[in-house]
């Protein structure tokens, strides 16, 4: 006899009731991350993970510089600590830079800043491990990490900038933003690039937290934060200014946005180079920027030659031609290792003599970003960082509409497998 309208809809219920707890099934994962930029990533992360049933507890400082204590897709951890490092840790050694690449500091001033660089770098790792520190003495932290038995350690509000956007005509907008680190710049400068945009038919959007230029534009629009990866995207973005941070140039990449390059430190230099060999980016010294017409003639060479759109749309091609998404492929990793309870190892393809030959490669590699890092970008020409203009460089393309980044790579190439 057939089953009744009833039984099948029971059934039916049933059936969906099974499918949804199978695939709701996830894991737990502990997740240490840095902050800054690298926080960017990670969150976006720990959504795809907890969109897929993963349990997620982040473990943050008091005083966190971006890790907020409240969110939908993690629970957090609060540490407290004595210090911890923000914009006013970063502030001061942003204008020794610029003083020394103005000229306006001496060579003794130099001989301190590369100190103070050191000091820096020192202190960031210093401050990571005081965390870690007063993790492992805390016995009841340590007692409650234990008992949620994780499967895995793993160690942005929308505005209205749409009526801007089209408010640009067919001239289009170009967004400027310096990164996380850098939160302003001399009145000077800020004075001069602001004169510069003011020039141009384009519209502006400039990410500037510093007091409001005197000689601002107004096709110029002045934010707190910006949706930098969603603007990049937008047809009607004509030109990125950039710092050459990690992030911002993966998104230039892969949205095929010609950059105007200011680097200030770490490895923004390098990175900007790299585009620049490619002919997707032109690059500025903060000791040239604000001299005559640079700015504004480095951004019209830009908008004007063609050249500069067209590789980056080459470069945006190869970038997205990928058999599966960076994210994906990052989700199947985590899952793996959890899955086989740490067995299996991922890890590089590299072994005995290639292996070494490797880590020779990597080691010259560190060496020469060291000196980049710790050089303000006009004390490391391309005769410093010439290794850099060899190498190719592996990054990470981009998943549905979340950031796509991804690192470079200091060794030609590394194949990842598992072991």
């Amino acid at each position: 006899m057939p089953p009744d309208g009833n039984i099948k809809r029971f059934l039916l219920l049933l059936s969906v009731v099974f499918l949804t707890l199978r695939i709701c099934h996830g894991g737990r994962i502990l997740i240490v991350p840095m902050e800054g930029s690298h926080w960017v990533n990670m969150d976006i992360m720990i959504r795809a993970l907890h969109s897929r049933g993963h349990s997620i507890d982040v473990v943050r400082t008091d005083e966190s510089w971006y890790i907020k204590d409240h969110s939908l897709h993690y629970n957090t951890i609060t540490v407290s600590v004595s210090e911890t490092f923000n914009h006013d840790f970063i502030n001061p050694i942003v204008k020794k830079i610029i003083d020394i690449e103005r000229g306006e500091s001496s060579a003794l001033t130099f001989a301190s800043l590369q100190v103070e660089m050191f000091t820096a770098m020192f202190n960031m790792h210093r401050i990571t491990c005081q965390m870690a520190t007063v993790m492992f003495k805390d016995k009841d932290l340590m007692n409650s990490l234990k008992e949620r038995k994780y499967d895995l350690v793993l160690t942005d509000p929308a505005w209205g900038a749409e009526v801007f956007v089209q408010s640009s005509g067919e001239h289009g907008v170009i967004i400027m933003s310096l990164g996380t680190f850098v939160s302003e710049l001399p009145a000077d400068m800020t004075n001069k690039m602001a004169a510069a945009f003011a020039k141009l038919p384009q519209k502006v959007i400039w990410r500037h937290k510093g007091d409001r230029p005197a000689t601002l534009g107004n096709n110029t629009l002045l934010v707190d934060w910006m949706p930098q990866n969603d603007l990049l995207g937008h047809p009607k973005i004509k030109l990125f200014v950039a710092h050459g941070g990690t992030n911002g140039v993966q998104e230039a990449i892969y949205h095929g946005v010609p950059v105007v390059g200011l680097p200030v430190f770490f490895d923004q230099n390098d990175n900007l180079l790299r585009l620049k060999e490619r002919g997707g980016a032109k690059i500025l010294t903060l000791a040239t920027v604000d001299k005559d017409s640079n700015f504004l003639e480095a951004i019209q060479e830009v908008l004007t030659e063609p050249s500069y759109r067209l590789n980056m749309q080459r470069l945006s091609r190869l970038h997205r031609d990928q058999p599966m998404k960076p994210l994906d492929t990052a989700l199947f990793w985590i899952e793996f290792v959890m899955r086989h309870k740490g067995r299996g190892r991922h890890t590089t393809a590299l072994e005995g003599s290639e292996k070494e030959e490797s880590k020779a490669r990597a080691a010259a590699c560190g060496t020469v970003l060291s000196a980049s890092t710790i050089l303000p970008p006009s004390l490391t020409g391309p005769s410093a960082i010439g290794a850099g203009r060899q190498r190719r460089t592996e990054v990470g393309g981009k998943a549905e509409k979340e950031t796509p980044h991804g690192r470079g790579q200091c060794s030609d190439e590394v194949e990842e497998t598992e072991k």
